[in-house]
């Protein structure tokens, strides 16, 4: 087996996505989004190897989040407007989105690969743990990607994987 991994696709993240909420999505790419987890808001997983090895972060912003944690389960729209303005999602919008993570990490796995399984799950702002915040600080491998829900605004997304 390789012991190496590899970064999903934009087209693998667009098909995932759109498999989950069943919406129109437009999905471009992005320059090199500067992340700061101590002051930004947003939503990142944290993926692992067999071996507990932190191996790949997903990071959305929080309007990015919101947008799709509501779209999974057709959250009114009123009820996201209401939280970008409190700047906190609310508990169905954030286990709707720890679900997202937990399918996500289909994207980063293959048979000739190993298994990548969701870890943890960090609101932001917020501390991250020592390996989460070097691995977000120099990603040797990454993908920016801005996002487009219909009838759920848009944001912001990274995958970051060594």
């Amino acid at each position: 087996m390789n012991h190496t991994q590899y970064l999903p696709t934009q087209d693998a993240v667009q098909r995932l996505l759109l498999g989950l909420i069943n919406r129109n999505l437009n999905v471009k790419r992005n320059p090199s989004i500067p992340w700061i987890p101590k002051t930004q808001s947003g939503m990142m997983a944290e993926y692992v190897r067999d071996d507990k090895s932190l191996w790949a972060l997903w990071i959305m912003d929080l309007q990015l989040a919101g947008g799709i944690g509501s779209a999974l389960t057709l959250i009114p729209t009123d009820s996201l407007g209401n939280a970008m303005k409190t700047g906190r999602l609310t508990q169905d919008m954030t286990d709707n989105m720890h679900e997202i993570f937990n399918i996500a990490s289909s994207v980063f796995n293959r048979e000739d690969i190993q298994h990548l399984r969701l870890d943890a799950v960090h609101m932001l702002p917020g501390t991250l743990p020592e390996k989460a915040a070097a691995l977000l600080a120099k990603p040797p491998q990454r993908l920016d990607l801005e996002l487009t829900i219909a009838g759920y605004g848009d944001g912001r997304m990274s995958l970051l994987s060594l």
